[in-house]
């Protein structure tokens, strides 16, 4: 064949996760060079990143929310000759991109059709916070029927199966990817293996040989395991499906510090958008006596939000008041490296997602497990052990009577001498 196809790849918050898009660049470099850039690429404009995209023949990107981001990729993609561009889960300008043989996305970039969130919500029972989720179940459903769509829809068809490969994001399957897409746009003589499908929405533990679809059989294992459990007190984690598949060891560090403190661990892996439902699902129908969001974002609907303005709020009243337990925010940092939080601190724009919008849900007591080293996210002891004992002093707490509880008030005395004491 003649030269290799040039492929960008553009993908929000992907600092931490440079190990499988190595092994991806190895799985696909006999007929493709991939570079592969994060939305901090394109909010700092990256000279580098401005010159393979132009120079590219075809773009794939995701989670690029902000207009400023989008506006400069947009210019590069006016000074570039490339006709196929794959753009999933972003703002409207960027969907918009969108370049899929005869397939476009409408003007407004809108996401989903009225009647599409209408069917979504259908398969919610009409919760307007769980709507999101419900566009996930659809997605999956669609992708059943994908060997239905007519020849005529082949574009639309093709990226729903891009879009199923990515929802997939193993090095195998991204790999898979990219060769799916050079098989059917740039006529290279390649065979894009089937997608491995991994849950969307489960129970994870190391020592298990699989995952578990739900508490029950969660439990069960459990209890197989360690015949002790059932007198010990459980400790929630929600975390992203995607870091499971591509940066587990942070995950597993957790669960092991967890269960260091003599506490029962419930790890359940989510997309992002479904962390409540999980939560509704599986923690309100057991006792848990603190649950860790390890995701770095809202409760309801995850990095998305929800579609309905106050939606997220009635949900997490709900579902938090019916677990009574302490709610905590705890992960490494997604978009900083160990030397950058050593120097600065958490940083303005992850403090904001990572800390800020968690606490209007009722976080408390935010640790930060570690950051980026070397393209992958690291854990540092102490800080597990901040944590972990955080969850066993909380879960000791909960089981003390009241008469033998001590509370302590902190007085607020501002101006120095003259703040107002009780």
């Amino acid at each position: 064949m003649g030269d290799k196809i040039r492929i960008a790849a553009v993908v929000g918050m992907e600092q931490c996760n440079q190990r499988v898009w190595r092994e991806v660049k190895d799985l696909i470099g006999q007929n493709a060079e991939l570079t592969q850039w994060t939305d901090q690429d394109l909010e700092h404009q990256n000279p580098e990143a401005a010159k393979a995209i132009q120079e590219a023949d075809c773009i794939f990107t995701t989670l690029i929310q902000f207009k400023n981001q989008a506006d400069w990729l947009q210019e590069q993609l006016d000074q570039s000759k490339v006709q196929t561009i794959f753009a999933y889960e972003s703002m409207p300008e960027v969907m918009h991109m969108t370049r899929v043989g005869n397939y476009v996305v409408s003007e407004d970039g809108s996401g989903m059709p009225d009647i599409v969130k209408k069917v979504a919500k259908m398969l919610v029972k009409g919760r307007d916070e769980d709507a999101l989720y419900g566009y996930m179940k659809l997605l999956k459903i669609m992708r059943t029927m994908l060997p239905l769509i007519p020849k005529k829809a082949k574009d639309f068809k093709n990226w729903m199966q891009v879009y199923t490969y990515w929802m997939h994001p193993t090095a195998e399957n991204l790999a898979s990817m990219f060769n799916y897409i050079m098989s059917e746009y740039f006529e290279v003589n390649v065979k894009a293996a089937k997608v491995q499908e991994v849950p969307t929405m489960g129970f994870y533990h190391p020592d298990a040989p699989d995952y578990m679809k739900d508490l029950n059989h969660y439990e069960k294992w459990l209890h197989k395991k360690n015949k002790a459990s059932k007198q010990q007190n459980n400790i929630a984690l929600l975390f992203f499906r995607k870091h499971l598949l591509q940066e587990k060891e942070y995950i597993d560090n957790t669960i092991r510090a967890i269960e260091a403190k003599g506490l029962n661990p419930l790890p359940v892996f989510v997309m992002g958008v479904e962390g409540h439902v999980a939560a509704r699902e599986w923690f309100t129908h057991t006792k848990i006596d603190m649950l860790i969001n390890m995701m770095g974002f809202g409760f309801v609907g995850g990095p998305a939000g929800a579609t309905t303005p106050g939606a997220s709020a009635a949900a997490r009243e709900e579902i938090l008041g019916k677990l009574n337990a302490p709610y905590v925010v705890s992960q490494p940092l997604f978009i900083q490296d160990i030397n950058s939080w050593k120097t600065q601190g958490v940083v303005p724009l992850q403090s904001a997602m990572t800390y800020a919008l968690p606490e209007m849900d009722g976080a408390v007591c935010p640790v930060v497990l570690g950051a980026i080293k070397d393209g992958r996210l690291h854990t540092v002891p102490d800080r597990l052990d901040r944590l972990s004992t955080l969850a066993k002093k909380f879960s000791e707490l909960r089981h003390t009577p009241n008469h033998d509880k001590k509370v302590a008030f902190v007085v607020y005395d501002y101006p120095p001498g003259m703040g107002r004491k009780a």
